[in-house]
This record gives C-alpha cells, structure tokens and sequence, in this order.
C-alpha cells in the first residue's frame, strides 16, 4: 500500500505525539509499504523551520535523488544519497 503524509502527520512523526501515528508509520514501513510526502507539506516543513526561532537547531540537510531541483534553493543543505 502507499501513504502520502501530511503535515500534520510529518509534525506528529517529528514530535513523537500522539505515539499512535509513529507505531503506524513503523507498521508500515516494516510491511514494505511506500510512504511519500507532497512537495506541498516539505514546503510547509520548511517554511517552520525559517519561521521558527531555533532556525540554527532545525536546519538539518535534505537527502534527495533529485539535485537538480533541490540544488536552486538558495542556502538549503541537501545531500545526494543516489550518487555513488
């Protein structure tokens, strides 16, 4: 099965609360299932992640295969895993 998360399901995994949404996450993912989140709620993520006041404790680097597009955002830290 697939699963596309939103934000509120992003904040919860991130938080840890309520503990019911990681122990389906983890379900989940063990039993193979696909989980994706829209480019729409990474935005939301991010614009957070700027807004908030820990700005320096938040910024953490996005893993992507996709350099090219991830590689314009000015002053965003990602990183390839896809390259060898």
């Amino acid at each position: 099965m697939n699963y596309l998360l939103d934000f509120n399901a992003c904040i919860a995994l991130i938080n840890g609360d309520p503990v019911s949404v990681r122990r389906k996450f983890d379900k989940a993912r063990t039993a193979g299932d696909q989980i994706f989140i829209s480019s729409i709620a990474v935005f939301e993520l991010w614009y957070g992640v700027f807004k908030s006041s820990r700005v320096l404790f938040n910024t953490n680097r996005v893993v992507t295969a996709n350099v090219s597009e991830f590689s314009r955002v000015k002053g965003l830290l990602w990183q390839d895993w896809a390259r060898t």
